[in-house]
């Protein structure tokens, strides 16, 4: 019955179609027999007036006229009777013609209702679907989410087995209220162009370049034969990946290597998460350090020239967040593999020298300086903007800190510097009067941050040609660019320490006012929690440097005072914690308030005081978003984890904002914690 049904609408449809055929050949008719009609009443005008001058030559025109006029009735019905019978044929083939089509159309076809349900199909369709009945089942078992709508937006593509098609729509209206829409299905097979255009993305050219992170530091050890051995060890695993991968690979430098393979073998390494760095890794040889390597892959592009930049890019976000990882670069991706490891103290200071002779370049050649950090400044932040502001009118720079407006956490600092100097406020501008003096030939520093989305004043960073960047934190898919001097290091405690040391290279006439060291290492001091963490013996050369240069400690410690609020505020967090997993404590701080952040930090970091807790995490409301801070110790690393929420930071220290409900957000943070801890048992 339903197809009997279906058949009904083709017909009446075809109908439709055949009248408007019809109409369109009858006005064309119609309009010769007008141009007849008017020939022949022309013709017995003519006769009319012709008889009444003779009437002889008068009747020979009308009986013209008569003739004419008889064989245009004829000629008229004949025609028309000769049109029925066409249309009669024609009627009669189109049904012939439909139903062929319909039975016998070489690929699958089917009849879909608005609803989803099939109605009808033929042979082929069955064929390929390998059932038996597929009358009244649901279009949404084969398509999802099928409606009709979905062939408005884009191509569908099915795949069934091992066989792909792409399915054309084309929608029956009705001619009533009482019937409904339906759809013609038609399958066409895609597969043969599926398959040629797999393996074409499969044979893509990726190029991966690879870098011993520690090899300086390995050979400065002093034992040249445990070298060879490491050279040789990590050379072995490399080829060993080569062969088993059919990639080509060179070393064109100590420690430097080159992987020339297709996108095919790229996902061979991604599936194994780039095991070998973890092979890389457990190399003992007798070395006491262990032996890291970073790779920076480019792909997604048919140019080499393309994916080779997309590797040199990828190579220096790796070591930017501290080596011991894979970052596999592509057009508008990046994705990050490894970064398990602590980043390790580099103690090679030639860099540091020349960052500092550059820097002095820069800021001679500039107008002025304007230096801003952080969205929410912490004092590491503002310690920093604080040194370079000193290092700028020691060259004789006017300079400016861009600092939206201060909050507990740095409240103490700008206490101080205000008492020191009660000129010292001019020196903060508000980011739209930054922007409004900004000026093509001032230069724009950037401390403690690399994200344009996190900084003070990110309309700032469009207005600037010229920009240097300092920061400590590990680098994330989001960088500010392009930037002219950068000093990113991710083994520093903190940007106070990379500033110090800078200034300590700067020669003698670089003097640093006690209050200016005083900033400088409250934030060495907040970075390294006094000085237990992430602190190496640059850290500890700064602070000396620092204290040489007039830092007072017992000054620098009434910068951590808290109000007697903020201590109540966090006993409330302690007592709202949770562990989860066995050792990570999850808690949260309702409040929405100015402190939320400070609370949230500080409460995470006496989380890790617990016995049993490795990891902690305190989740807050500030501004109308989510922030969550994470502490760590050992080997959990919550960058990894805050990364999976969209932030980022250090190994064991890291936050994240986010848009959602305290509730939601909790949720989100313990999903990233069981999907770190998997990937951690693999």
């Amino acid at each position: 019955m339903k197809l009997k049904r279906w058949m009904r609408i083709i017909k009446k449809n075809r109908k439709n179609r055949l009248e408007k055929e019809e109409k369109k050949i009858q006005r064309v008719v119609k309009k010769a027999w007008f141009e007849q009609r008017q020939l022949l009443i022309g013709v017995g005008l003519l006769a009319c007036v012709v008889a009444i001058i003779d009437l002889t030559l008068g009747l020979l025109l009308g009986f013209l006229f008569f003739y004419g006029f008889s064989y245009y009735l004829i000629r008229k019905n004949g025609n028309k009777h000769q049109w029925m019978r066409l249309e009669e044929g024609m009627a009669g083939e189109m049904d012939l013609v439909t139903r062929d089509l319909i039975f016998n159309l070489p690929i699958p076809f089917s009849l879909v209702s608005e609803n989803g349900s099939i109605l009808w199909y033929n042979e082929v369709f069955q064929t390929t679907m390998e059932s038996q009945e597929w009358i009244g089942e649901s279009m949404g078992r084969i398509i999802p989410n099928f409606s009709f709508s979905l062939f408005d937006k884009e191509t569908v593509m099915v795949s069934l087995g091992e066989q792909t098609y792409q399915v054309l729509c084309n929608v029956i209206e009705p001619k009533d209220e009482k019937s409904s829409r339906l759809a013609m299905l038609y399958w066409i097979s895609r597969t043969e162009l599926t398959g040629l255009k797999e393996r074409l993305e499969m044979s893509q050219p990726c190029i991966a370049m690879i870098q011993i992170d520690n090899y300086e530091e390995l050979g400065s050890l002093g034992e040249e034969f445990k070298m060879s051995e490491i050279d040789a060890a990590v050379h072995r695993i490399l080829d060993g990946y080569a062969v088993r991968t059919s990639a080509a690979l060179r070393e064109y430098d100590a420690g430097k290597y080159m992987m020339v393979l297709n996108y095919r073998q790229l996902n061979w390494l991604v599936d194994r998460k780039f095991e070998l760095l973890d092979e890389i890794r457990e190399i003992d040889v007798g070395n006491s350090m262990p032996v890291t390597l970073s790779m920076g892959i480019g792909a997604g592009n048919d140019s080499f020239t393309k994916v080779y930049e997309f590797a040199g890019v990828a190579m220096e976000i790796a070591l930017g967040r501290g080596g011991d990882q894979a970052v596999v670069k592509q057009a508008d991706t990046l994705n990050f593999y490894g970064g398990k490891s602590k980043t390790l103290e580099k103690r090679n200071r030639v860099k540091a020298r020349v960052i500092a002779h550059a820097l002095k370049e820069l800021v001679a050649e500039s107008e002025r300086v304007f230096v801003m950090g952080h969205k929410v400044p912490d004092m590491d932040s503002l310690g920093a903007a604080v040194g370079f502001l000193a290092i700028a009118q020691n060259l004789d720079k006017k300079g400016y800190i861009v600092f939206n407006e201060s909050n507990p956490s740095v409240d103490n600092m700008m206490r101080r510097l205000r008492e020191e100097d009660e000129e010292y406020s001019t020196n903060f501008l508000t980011p739209a009067q930054a922007e409004e003096l900004f000026q093509p030939n001032d230069l724009l520093v950037i401390v403690d941050n690399h994200r344009p989305e996190s900084a003070e004043a990110p309309k700032l960073i469009l207005k600037a040609k010229k920009m240097i960047l300092f920061d400590h934190h590990r680098r994330t898919a989001s960088f500010i660019e392009p930037v002219t001097l950068m000093y990113m290091e991710p083994y520093a405690s903190s940007t106070c320490e990379l500033i110090a040391e800078v200034i300590s290279y700067m020669g003698d006439a670089m003097k640093l006012l006690p209050y200016e060291a005083d900033a400088l290492l409250a934030g060495i001091t907040v970075d390294t929690k006094n000085f237990t963490y992430k602190t190496g013996v640059r850290t500890f050369e700064a602070a000396s440097y620092l204290k040489r240069a007039g830092a007072d400690t017992m000054e620098v410690r009434k910068f951590f005072k808290d109000d007697l609020s903020i201590l109540i505020q966090k006993a409330s967090v302690m007592k709202e914690t949770e562990i989860y997993k066995t050792c990570f404590a999850l808690s949260q701080f309702d409040q929405d308030s100015d402190i939320s952040i400070l609370v949230a930090a500080q409460s995470a970091d006496e989380l890790l005081k617990v016995r049993g807790v490795r990891a902690s995490f305190v989740v807050t409301n500030y501004g109308g978003r989510i922030h969550i801070s994470g502490r760590s110790m050992d080997e959990i690393n919550v960058q990894m984890i805050m990364e999976k929420l969209g932030g980022g930071g250090h190994m064991n220290s890291a936050a994240t904002q986010i848009d959602t409900s305290l509730a939601l957000a909790k949720n989100m943070l313990k999903q990233a914690i069981d999907e770190y801890i998997e990937e951690e048992k693999e």
